[in-house]
């Protein structure tokens, strides 16, 4: 579901120093791997807060089934193990 082929700026970073990594925020509609929904490249800042790839907005995903209004999250870094909330978290 994630394809990674995004990318900014040669000069994002010099003009974005709170951003200090990139994520992969995942959604499951339970705790099982399988039930991914979708998965988005997103940005880390220092202050811990996850932003999208402008730098500063929230993070939104697209075409969800309406249907479904809580998700598990899940947060992939390349130095860590992923974490996912412990129960399903409203996205709207």
């Amino acid at each position: 579901i994630h394809d990674g082929t995004e990318s900014v700026a040669n000069d994002f970073f010099d003009n974005n120093p709170q951003i200090i990594d990139w994520v992969i925020v995942e959604l499951r509609t339970s705790t099982d791997a399988a039930s991914k929904v979708s998965s988005r490249a997103c940005f880390l800042k220092s202050d811990g807060s996850i932003v999208d790839l402008d730098g500063t907005s929230d993070v939104e995903f697209t075409n969800l089934d309406p249907n479904i209004d809580e998700y598990y999250v899940v947060v992939h870094h390349r130095n860590h193990l992923p974490v996912m909330s412990a129960a399903a978290v409203s996205i709207n």
